[in-house]
């Protein structure tokens, strides 16, 4: 089973246009290291990058099943979305 921390690890290496990006684990996978999917949540104003940093990190993990939640700052805020789903900064993980 791959670990959060090192799925972490590996994005902030070898994506470069995630450093870049404000980008959160949350779900079951992070609370207990198992589940469906690997949650990530991109808050991002360019939807452009947006897109191409999701392409990345699928490209990277393609065998993960990983699903990216982009948000823009604005929608998070209204949202309270990282509160509200405990998201953790990637930089916090591994």
């Amino acid at each position: 089973m791959t670990r959060i921390g090192d799925i972490a690890r590996v994005i902030r290496a070898d994506c470069p246009l995630t450093a870049r990006s404000n980008i959160y684990a949350f779900g079951s996978y992070l609370r207990n290291g198992f589940g469906v999917d690997i949650d990530l949540l991109l808050v991002s104003d360019d939807r452009f990058e947006s897109g191409e940093v999701r392409r990345e990190i699928m490209e990277r993990f393609p065998e993960l099943p990983i699903e990216i939640t982009i948000l823009t700052p604005a929608e998070e805020l209204e949202t309270d979305f990282i509160a509200e789903q405990q998201c953790v900064a990637l930089e916090m993980l591994g």
